[in-house]
């Protein structure tokens, strides 16, 4: 441990432990006060415990990723249809149509349905 009657005469002192610590706020690639305003704020919310506070980040990040994941409504509608191939044609003619038809009139999809569309199933 390092003494801290260094500090009267102008030398900061650091411990090794605090050295440590930087170098592993360093190390997430972050910068540093930000890798630190993070960790602050986790061990706030944790109230101080700190395998809370990993736990926080964890779920928090997995819930994030979950998020990110996430695909339009257009996108999911045309992968069901191209899903039920054990279904009769008819069926699946009948549901191309409709989807075709929903998102022509702008029912959830980003860009509107188009005879392309239509005929790729």
């Amino acid at each position: 441990m390092v003494k801290r009657n260094r500090q009267a005469r102008g030398v900061c002192c650091v411990s090794r432990e605090e050295l440590a610590a930087i170098e592993l706020l360093k190390s997430t690639g972050a910068p540093l006060l930000e890798a630190a305003q993070v960790a602050c704020a986790a061990l706030r919310l944790a109230q101080g415990e700190v395998m809370r506070a990993m736990k926080c980040i964890e779920l928090g990040a997995a819930e994030a990723e979950k998020r990110e994941r996430t695909v339009s409504l257009c996108t999911a509608a045309w992968a069901s249809v191209e899903a039920r191939k054990e279904l009769r044609p008819t069926t699946r003619r009948d549901l191309r149509h409709f989807c075709a038809a929903y998102f022509a009139r702008g029912g959830g999809c980003g860009d509107t349905a188009t005879r392309d569309d239509y005929g790729r199933l």
